[in-house]
């Protein structure tokens, strides 16, 4: 398989996130970075998901490998955020 196939699948998830299909959405996440480990924005979207599904866990990691591999890039940084601020107001 190729990037492009993982960016297709990428597409299929945010679409899935979009409709509010949470777990389908980390579901094809999981599946695009399979294929392709170095692409930030799956990170911060499966992020995202994990977040909608109250995976709190594997939100943060998701935030903290988009990061790592986009270092100047902000929304991995806002997902952190975004994460850090919903475990705050939940305990």
């Amino acid at each position: 398989m190729t990037k492009e196939s993982s960016d297709e699948i990428k597409q299929q998830g945010n679409e899935a996130l979009k409709s509010g299909d949470s777990h389908a959405a980390e579901v094809l996440y999981t599946k695009a970075i399979g294929l392709d480990k170095r692409n930030h924005t799956v990170y911060s979207n499966r992020s995202k998901a994990r977040l909608n599904l109250k995976n709190y866990h594997g939100a943060v990691g998701d935030a903290e490998k988009a990061i790592s591999l986009s270092r100047d890039w902000g929304k991995g940084y806002f997902r952190a955020a975004e994460v850090g601020q919903l475990t705050r107001t939940r305990t």
